[in-house]
């Protein structure tokens, strides 16, 4: 008994080292990831404050600054290895409206990624210097600031009488 039992644990460990070589050795160093993702995704020439990739939901989204222009702009796109991007990375689009992008893997299956850039609101304006501290019938006056939009001549402006009264 004393003799078998030996022999039972060398048989044993032989076939448990036997079996760790063939799992390691089956074992990739660099696995091929199968999953159509997009990694990267930028926007040539346009700053960005924040891009929020959402694998789960196959959607993109893009903040940038108020008054970004977002008419033919060049995206940086970086995909999992073995993907082919329609339409391709480079290739300008209008993000002023929702884009979608199509990731085709090697074996043609697709996926649909939703990419939506979102401008932030319009900073409050601010006025910086006036001119001249009181106007005449007729005389001219400069009002200087920050943050005065898209149409900065639809300000409107109101002046005060002597008696207090507001003038349009």
């Amino acid at each position: 008994m004393i003799k078998f039992l030996p022999r039972l644990l060398y048989k044993t460990l032989c076939i448990l080292a036997g079996l760790i070589v063939l799992i390691w050795s089956c074992h990739p160093e660099n696995p091929v990831i199968s999953e159509k993702s997009i990694l990267s995704f930028s926007l040539d020439n346009v700053a960005t404050n924040r891009v929020v990739i959402k694998k789960e939901t196959k959607t993109i989204e893009i903040i940038v600054p108020y008054g970004t222009i977002l008419k033919d702009v060049k995206p940086r796109i970086e995909t999992s290895a073995n993907v082919t991007i329609v339409p391709q990375s480079g290739e300008a689009q209008d993000f002023s409206k929702t884009v979608y992008y199509t990731l085709i893997g090697q074996k043609g299956d697709k996926e649909i990624y939703t990419v939506k850039v979102f401008s932030q609101e319009q900073p409050l304006p601010v006025i910086s210097s006036f001119s001249k501290d009181s106007i005449e019938a007729g005389t001219g006056f400069s009002i200087k600031g920050l943050n005065f939009g898209m149409f900065p001549l639809a300000i409107t402006l109101s002046l005060q009488d002597i008696s207090g009264k507001v003038r349009r």
